[in-house]
C-alpha cells in the first residue's frame, strides 16, 4: 500500500503523524507499506506517482482519507480518465 502525504516529520500536520510512520503500521498490520511524500495539489507530480505504480503494480486501486487542503478528485479524473469517479469532479 502506497501511503502518500506531506508530513515528512511530525511537525508538518496538526494531525500528527508522518507518512512513514503510518507505512510502517502498515507494514507491521503484515501489508506492505510504501511512504512517498507528495503534495497532492501538484498535478504533475500526482500523474508520475500513478504513473509510478502502474509501472510496478501494473494497476492502481484507490482509497481515501482528505486532512485539510488538497485531495483533487479532478486530477484523478485527468490521469484515470473519466472511470474514476462516475461524476463530476
Amino acid at each position: 500500500m502506497y501511503v502518500t502525504g506531506r508530513s515528512q516529520t511530525p511537525d508538518d500536520s496538526p494531525y500528527g503523524g508522518t507518512v512513514a510512520e503510518t507505512a510502517a503500521l502498515v507494514s507491521e498490520a503484515g501489508g506492505k507499506g510504501i511512504p512517498i511524500c507528495i503534495d497532492h495539489s501538484n498535478d504533475e507530480a500526482v500523474a508520475e506517482l500513478f504513473a509510478l505504480v502502474g509501472r510496478d503494480h501494473g494497476r492502481l486501486g484507490l482509497t481515501g482519507q482528505q486532512r485539510g487542503e488538497g485531495g483533487r478528485r479532478d486530477t484523478a479524473r485527468r490521469v484515470l480518465g473519466e472511470a474514476f469517479g462516475g461524476g463530476r469532479p
